[in-house]
């Protein structure tokens, strides 16, 4: 069995291809630049499609949240395009198969759901994308999403996964904390009573590989655990797990320092993103709480 990867390089991606690899599929991965075994090209993909193949992720895309980067138009569109050019480049050549794969796993992210303190959202959640001008985030995912989208006679399962918060030692966002918890320096940020949407990374590669191999798979799945918590909740528990204090608060306006305005209200805001479509299809998570999460990433 053979998978294409965009963007298989990055935090999630490489995960990803471990996970695959352990369970016998050929991973390809695509990059900027041709190089090295198993890779292709954008320019490849762009100028003679997709090799044949059963199964085509993309997570490409720039990140959004890297801190101190200047938050301008030009920014705004490299994080708008690395994501759409991608996704609508691979959609287009999945249409235009003569042997299309079997499942096309596009990327999304929780951010396409409004903020709330108190409503639930799941991927059976109906929400309004009618007028998002002011806002962003929720913006750029609905337009991700459609540019993955295939026309109604292409046999390809589509699925789309609404990645939350991953968490996993290599990368991500606690590897950007680890050094401050492990000094005893970490704790609330901005209060901390927003909802954290995480993950655990391993329980996030084996959900793309739910993806693309069962059968009856299709459609949003929510990339989150189902023991959504506070950010002081997530906080306290890293802080148990390593053996730290997790006391010191980091106030929100230093968030939006790092990340400017528009940013960091959007990281101090969250909302409850719950996985119950991806449940009922199947999908069992190994790291359902926040608690055996963190234990498994601390050992």
């Amino acid at each position: 069995m053979k998978v294409l990867i965009g963007g298989g390089t990055g935090f999630i991606g490489r995960a990803i291809t471990r996970t695959l690899k352990d369970s016998g599929w050929d991973v390809w991965n695509i990059s900027r630049s041709r190089g090295g075994a198993n890779t292709i090209s954008w320019g490849d993909v762009e100028k003679n499609g997709i090799p044949e193949c059963d199964a085509v992720i993309n997570l490409s895309g720039e990140n959004a949240f890297t801190p101190f980067r200047r938050w301008d138009d030009q920014y705004r569109n490299v994080v708008i395009q690395s994501r759409m050019n991608t996704t609508r480049l691979l959609a287009d050549s999945i249409a235009a198969s003569s042997r299309p794969p079997k499942a096309w796993v596009a990327t999304s992210a929780e951010g396409y759901y409004p903020v709330s303190r108190d409503q639930e959202f799941t991927e059976y959640s109906e929400v309004d994308c009618s007028n998002l001008k002011d806002d962003f985030f929720r913006q750029l995912c609905v337009q991700w999403e459609d540019s993955g989208r295939l026309p109604g006679d292409c046999p390809t399962r589509h699925s789309i996964i609404r990645v939350g918060l991953v968490l996993g030692r290599d990368g991500g966002i606690l590897n950007q904390l680890w050094y401050q918890y492990k000094m005893g320096m970490g704790g609330p940020v901005g209060g901390g009573d927003y909802h954290f949407c995480w993950i655990h990374i391993q329980d996030m590669a084996r959900m793309y590989q739910f993806a693309i191999e069962c059968d009856n798979v299709s459609g949003v799945l929510n990339g989150t655990a189902p023991g959504c918590v506070l950010q002081r909740e997530f906080a306290q528990a890293l802080g148990a797990a390593m053996y730290r204090p997790a006391l010191l608060p980091t106030p929100g306006l230093v968030m939006k320092l790092l990340l400017g305005s528009e940013r960091g209200e959007y990281v101090l805001k969250g909302k409850q993103v719950l996985p119950q479509r991806v449940q009922d299809l199947g999908f069992k998570f190994n790291y359902p709480d926040i608690t055996s999460c963190l234990t498994d990433l601390v050992k």
